[in-house]
């Protein structure tokens, strides 16, 4: 017997919230595991946040490969430099 997942759901409508939340003056770290087609995705994010959020920087780090966990110095960096970290985790 062959078995088969659907993996779709019911699509509910979802209240918007006002936010008051701004990314001026943030600094901003895109934090690529480094699956497949990661870096397109956070080189085209990274190109178009700068001027259309006013961000006060944004710089992008990666792990050595997706199988291996971040390392303490990668860490540390991003502790350091980011007030926000937009991470990739899919493929």
């Amino acid at each position: 017997m062959i078995g088969c997942l659907n993996p779709t759901v019911q699509i509910r409508k979802l209240k918007s919230v006002d936010s008051e939340i701004s990314l001026r003056g943030r600094r901003i770290v895109f934090f690529n595991n480094n699956k497949p087609n990661g870096n397109i995705l956070f080189d085209y994010l990274a190109e178009n946040s700068s001027s259309d959020l006013e961000v006060e920087s944004v710089s992008r780090l990666k792990k050595a490969s997706p199988a291996h966990k971040a390392t303490k110095e990668i860490l540390e960096q991003l502790l350091e430099t980011a007030e926000i970290v937009v991470n990739g985790v899919g493929d």
